[in-house]
């Protein structure tokens, strides 16, 4: 006997379609974050050899971070 219109092997068929759309949904989130991650690591690990180069300029030079900074922005790359 059909419910709702559909007949049983529908209900299930439905039932199965969700699931999957949920795991999907669950797996691009996933990808997102693990792609976030990656991201914030290259950002932490440059981060940190921008800090040594910043600290030997500063010590060689005896300036300030900020002037660290703005020999930066004048030395081409």
């Amino acid at each position: 006997m059909p419910s709702r219109g559909f007949a049983n092997s529908d209900d299930v068929l439905l039932e199965l379609y969700a699931t999957a759309v949920e795991a999907l949904r669950s797996l691009s989130r996933y990808v997102q974050a693990h792609d976030l991650v990656v991201q914030l690591r290259g950002a932490v690990e440059s981060r940190a050899v921008i800090d040594q180069a910043k600290g030997i300029i500063m010590g060689s030079l005896a300036i300030s971070g900020d002037a660290t900074f703005s020999c930066w922005r004048v030395v081409p790359a």
